[in-house]
């Protein structure tokens, strides 16, 4: 998801952006981190289906180890992002959905929402939403960092602090059961780095219509890094949350 000038906006952007990142975004240092974040959060527990909020193309499910018997449905306000989502992800159910406006339909022993909340103004009223489908478990991944170029690049409308965040969970009717910060030293290096190119530069870096042998390695090199991150130190906030 993306854009904080409206509904449309955030659809165009990423109905655009999508074809050129996808596979950049299956090799991710970013995407992979979060995908490992995700998956020790979600082996922690016990469910049989899982909502993805903001599923983009599908390439984090493919990340996350998930149950065999576990269904799973993708929600984007992307029709690009939903129509990679299932070709990436294909055992998955995938709709085109506005999560600040609509309900999801059924009962949902987990839900992730990772890289959303950031896109969205009425970014309560979206965990209302899912709130009212949530079961079990919700796992929120968010950017902390202060507001920067690559945020407005891909349409950020806020960053969180640690309090903002755990506020707006229990005003929309959840326990905050944790909340930490993580990306320290390597991934806060990395985004100081990256926000000195251009826009354009950035896309290129991430984006193409293939992803050569060099970039790979240099990808998984700064995902390796990315590991030795102290834990729970950094401007990337991940929360457990239960609903009251």
């Amino acid at each position: 998801m993306a854009e904080g000038q409206g509904h449309r906006s955030q659809a165009d952007l990423w109905d655009e952006l999508y074809p050129a990142l996808h596979e950049g975004c299956q090799h991710s240092p970013l995407h992979r981190s979060l995908a490992r974040l995700l998956r020790r959060k979600l082996g922690k527990l016990a469910y049989a289906s899982l909502l993805d909020v903001g599923c983009g193309d599908g390439s984090k499910l493919t990340m996350l180890a998930l149950p065999a018997e576990c269904s799973v449905l993708g929600l984007d306000v992307s029709a690009e992002a939903v129509a990679l989502a299932k070709m990436t992800f294909a055992t998955g159910t995938f709709e085109v959905f506005d999560i600040e406006r609509e309900v999801p339909s059924g009962w949902f022993d987990a839900i992730i929402c990772s890289e959303v909340l950031e896109h969205l103004e009425a970014d309560v009223t979206a965990l209302r939403h899912m709130r009212e489908v949530c079961s079990g478990t919700l796992i929120i991944t968010v950017p902390g960092q202060p507001y920067d170029a690559i945020g407005r690049q891909v349409g950020h409308v806020r960053h969180y602090t640690k309090s903002e965040l755990r506020e707006k969970l229990v005003l929309a009717g959840f326990e905050v059961v944790a909340l930490n910060c993580w990306g320290f030293p390597f991934h806060t290096l990395y985004r100081v780095i990256l926000n000195r190119f251009s826009d354009e530069s950035r896309l290129k870096m991430g984006g193409g219509s293939e992803v050569g042998m060099s970039r790979r390695v240099v990808m998984w090199l700064i995902y390796q890094m990315f590991k030795l991150n102290v834990f729970p130190l950094g401007r990337e906030i991940i929360a457990v949350a239960r609903p009251i």
